[in-house]
């Protein structure tokens, strides 16, 4: 059921159930711990903070529903919901001042041609206030990671001179949506 090369497809997931476990690789005899485990939900990805003490992750808590962004300690204490409402918030990552960024279907849009749901990157502080929008795609952009000068490399789903189901180019912008740049692609 999963087509597309955008926000559409974390949506149409099957199935239910998911965990999220720690494990140490300098006791490989120990089984991993389950620090959170849900039966009806699902877990879609996770990053890690900067000092190692807390989790951020996309979460949906019944499989009718949207994902959302939600962060607990790395023992699986103090779980906390981020984002509310009835879009999808996926792909969660720390920027080094505690602000978390993440892609967002709140663009309330289709990509251009199909039939998949537009997204965006989003940034909010770390108690989930302050929600605003950089990235001002007119497609879809995906997976941010924070680079060493502090720029987010993303993936566009743009189709100039390529194939448009195969091919995003990685890209740079900064948290405060000035100077997008194409990184590679």
């Amino acid at each position: 059921g999963m087509h597309g090369t955008n926000g559409t497809m974390f949506a149409r997931r099957t199935g239910r159930g998911s965990a999220i476990c720690t494990y140490n690789p300098a006791k490989p005899e120990a089984a991993p711990k389950t620090i959170f485990e849900t039966e009806k939900g699902f877990v879609f990805d996770m990053s890690p903070s900067f000092d190692g003490k807390k989790l951020v992750f996309s979460y949906k808590e019944d499989n009718n529903l949207p994902f959302h962004i939600w962060e607990m300690n790395v023992d699986g204490t103090g779980m906390k919901q981020l984002t509310k409402g009835p879009y999808h918030d996926v792909s969660p990552i720390y920027y080094g001042d505690g602000r978390v960024i993440f892609t967002s279907s709140r663009v309330e849009s289709f990509s251009l041609c199909q039939d998949f749901l537009a997204c965006a990157l989003y940034v909010i502080d770390g108690d989930g206030s302050n929600m605003r929008r950089f990235d001002w795609t007119t497609l879809c952009t995906l997976s941010p990671s924070v680079l060493a000068d502090g720029s987010i490399l993303c993936t566009r789903w743009e189709y100039q001179d390529k194939n448009i189901f195969m091919w995003e180019g990685l890209w740079t912008i900064n948290p405060n949506g000035r100077q997008l740049k194409l990184y590679h692609g």
